[in-house]
């Protein structure tokens, strides 16, 4: 994250990519540039709909450093009123009481459960039909079943809210690189460099291959720049709307976003994240779902005087599934007889 002061106000900038050449190179990130927010003289200036300065506060005063709480009190300043994204930040800790949902995937889940709309949903694309995406670029380890974490307290978040007498809970699709997807890469076998997953941890989870579809990208001109870029989404059965969309810096882990303990009655997080979270509502009044858009010059904020406005995704749609040959990349699996675009075998 950035903070980038001007002579009359600040802007906040979330991205995936970390501060180092490499990151910056031949890779697939994402990056969101607030508004300008203007300074006052009033520690009491207007904050957003979405409590956007409020939970930007929270986040920054978690790190328990005076530098940082000294910002965030100058920050209380700023009219950030015209924010129309909501923060989902991660704290490292054990979070009971008032703050268990305000950091991980319960924040989230509280997010959604105050703001998503299932008025698109219909009879022919009932709610708990629309699909989960997860895109990410790191996997921990997740359990030794599914349900113990990725299709039980993660997968209740995603869904959320849950409707129906069962209140089932929506489809997973995961985007995870195959070592296709490295070896052919702008980089070849070093575009895996970024992607942390160790191969003792995909044998423990084998269980997550059914869930994994390849990084497809062609549509964006991004197929061959591996991603390390973060996103979850939910998305219509036709493929054709998004009812929210989250990039963030949380990977898939239970370190990231957290992990319920004591019967549900505290959070666990390892790891400072942040990520805004696009609702429609927040971009245009009464809007259910924005409109997946295929034109990356058709951002959200060019549509306020659209009845559905845009969203461009960073993958391609349909997802595509691994193959019966296909495997997950992990940066310390056999690769052997395999050259990458260069030539090069991998040591």
């Amino acid at each position: 994250m950035m903070l980038l002061s001007y002579d009359v106000g600040m802007r906040v900038v979330i991205h995936t990519s970390n501060l180092i050449p490499g990151d910056w190179h031949m890779k697939t990130q994402g990056m969101w540039i607030s508004p300008l927010f203007l300074k006052t003289d009033s520690p009491t200036a207007p904050d957003s709909e979405t409590h956007f300065k409020a939970d930007l506060i929270e986040y920054l005063r978690t790190y328990n450093m005076s530098t940082l709480t000294k910002l965030s009190d100058s920050i209380r300043h700023y009219d950030m009123s015209c924010a129309r994204v909501c923060l989902v930040a991660s704290s490292p800790g054990r979070h009971t009481g008032p703050t268990k949902t305000q950091f991980g995937h319960l924040k989230l889940r509280s997010l959604l459960a105050k703001h998503c709309s299932t008025t698109d949903s219909t009879d022919q694309e009932p709610w708990h039909e629309w699909p989960v995406i997860g895109q990410f670029s790191s996997i921990g380890s997740l359990g030794p079943t599914a349900d113990s974490w990725l299709t039980g307290e993660l997968l209740e978040t995603l869904s959320t809210p849950l409707t129906g007498p069962l209140g089932r809970r929506a489809p997973l699709n995961l985007i995870f690189p195959t070592v296709d997807n490295v070896r052919l890469s702008l980089e070849g076998w070093a575009g895996g460099g970024s992607l942390p997953y160790s191969e003792a941890t995909a044998l423990k989870q084998q269980y997550l291959n059914k869930f994994l579809h390849v990084w497809k990208s062609e549509e964006k001109g991004r197929n061959n720049c591996m991603p390390h870029v973060k996103t979850y989404a939910r998305v219509s059965p036709d493929l054709t709307r998004c009812s929210w969309f989250l990039m963030t810096s949380a990977n898939m882990s239970k370190a990231a976003w957290g992990a319920m303990e004591k019967a549900s009655s505290q959070v666990m997080i390892r790891s400072y994240e942040i990520g805004v979270l696009l609702l429609p509502k927040f971009h245009h009044p009464g809007a259910a779902t924005f409109s997946i858009s295929h034109d990356c010059n058709s951002p959200v904020a060019q549509n306020n005087c659209s009845a559905r406005p845009s969203l461009f995704l960073p993958y391609d749609l349909p997802l595509k599934e691994y193959s019966q040959t296909d495997r997950p990349w992990t940066w310390d699996g056999s690769m052997a007889g395999l050259k990458d675009r260069f030539g090069k075998c991998r040591r």
